[in-house]
């Protein structure tokens, strides 16, 4: 048994005619139990939707025969249908009723771009004033492609995201915890969950650049939640007193692991990257060239890099960061060049780690970058510029 979506016409004039293009939802097939439950055995009782942990909530949808149809109706006009509740629940972006026009191509889940074509039935009971449903796969399409959703995986990652709130920006943690105290409440969920969906999506594509993620908006946002989310549970690196002197390749290694693990230790990290970015006007300090987010590309192409990142410093100093291009911040990290500060002047220095990894070509392609640093390079204001002891202890730990 499941709840589908019935056609609402193949023109435009059909469409036009039939309810204005928006098909209804039905009920079709029997529940496979002993006895089979018949579509007729759910009629007039009130639908109840089990959201995992969460239980089950009332919906304010209800199974109707009209016109010889099983339709799914409203018990009031302040309901909203039930597939509109699923993914609301499930962070889906909000989907469309009318199929006609509707897009094709890769990804299926966009904001209006796709239809909840179907959702099956896991498991159905018929009491004497309700029903209760729980719900298995869920079919969504738009006109090229369809995709099939797990709707029980679906919703462990949503708990995922709401018990890692904390994790996340202020404004993302205060929207997904009223989105699980929605799905917690005696209530059904009403446009108010879509609204946080919504605004889940305009700040995954805010925060986006400070995270370097490509978030295409009006796509599904789970994807980038849990790229945020993702950040901070990488294991932290090995203390560096704990590694010998003599180790230099170890040394540097975990240093870069040190920076990584800083630059991925949450909001406060991606408001320093935002930070060291801002000050550097998104230039890279090495060779100069500007790489900023705009309206044609969502990530920046500079980086914001820590140069002391263990904590015995204040890592998210801006004078503890280099904006660095993607290609120096890699050389950078591998002590294949080095940034040093000498009689009021900072400089970049190819180092014989570099002269021997690699030939001429490469050489002489790094080489163009070398030398006094020009002051346009630095940020603004003085006081972000990069600190020279930083710089002096960074060079003073790997060559150590």
């Amino acid at each position: 048994m499941y709840i589908r979506k019935q056609p609402s016409g193949s023109t435009a004039a059909t469409a036009a005619e039939s309810r204005r293009g928006r098909g209804n939802y039905e009920v079709s097939g029997d529940f496979e139990s002993i006895p089979p439950i018949k579509p007729s055995a759910l009629f007039d009782k009130p639908f109840y939707f089990k959201f995992g942990r969460y239980g089950y909530k009332p919906t304010g949808n209800v199974l109707r025969s009209r016109d010889g149809k099983k339709r799914v109706q409203l018990l009031a006009p302040t309901f909203v249908h039930g597939a509109r509740q699923v993914e609301a629940a499930l962070l889906f972006p909000k989907s469309r009723r009318d199929e006609y026009g509707l897009p094709n191509g890769q990804p299926t889940i966009m904001f209006e771009r796709y239809i909840m074509r179907r959702m099956n039935f896991r498991r159905l009971e018929v009491r004497l004033d309700s029903v209760q449903i729980d719900f298995g796969d869920l079919e969504v399409c738009n006109a090229s492609q369809s995709d099939s959703i797990d709707f029980e995986d679906r919703m462990r990652q949503v708990e995922k995201l709401h018990d890692e709130a904390i994790k996340f920006p202020s404004v993302i943690r205060n929207l997904l915890e009223e989105h699980r105290a929605l799905l917690q409440s005696d209530l059904a969920l009403s446009t108010q969950a879509e609204k946080i969906v919504r605004d889940l999506m305009s700040e995954a594509e805010r925060a986006a650049p400070d995270y370097n993620i490509d978030y295409v908006p009006g796509t599904d946002v789970m994807e980038p939640l849990a790229d945020i989310m993702g950040g901070p549970l990488i294991s932290e690196p090995i203390p560096m007193a704990l590694i010998s002197p003599d180790d230099v390749d170890i040394r540097l290694r975990e240093a870069a692991k040190w920076r990584r693990f800083a630059a991925a230790r949450g909001p406060e990290s991606a408001a320093f990257r935002r930070r060291v970015r801002d000050a550097y006007d998104s230039t890279c300090i090495v060779c100069g060239i500007r790489l900023p987010v705009n309206s044609h590309c969502r990530v920046p192409g500079v980086d914001s890099a820590h140069i002391l990142p263990w904590a015995t410093y204040d890592m998210e100093l801006t004078s503890n960061g280099l904006c660095l291009c993607k290609m120096h911040h890699w050389a950078f990290d591998q002590r294949l060049i080095v940034i040093t500060f000498e009689n009021g002047q900072y400089s970049t220095t190819l180092t014989d780690r570099a002269r021997e990894a690699f030939g001429s070509e490469a050489i002489a392609t790094l080489e163009t970058v070398t030398g006094p640093i020009p002051q346009s390079r630095l940020p603004k204001s003085p006081e972000h510029w990069p600190r020279p002891q930083f710089l002096a202890e960074l060079y003073c730990q790997t060559d150590s």
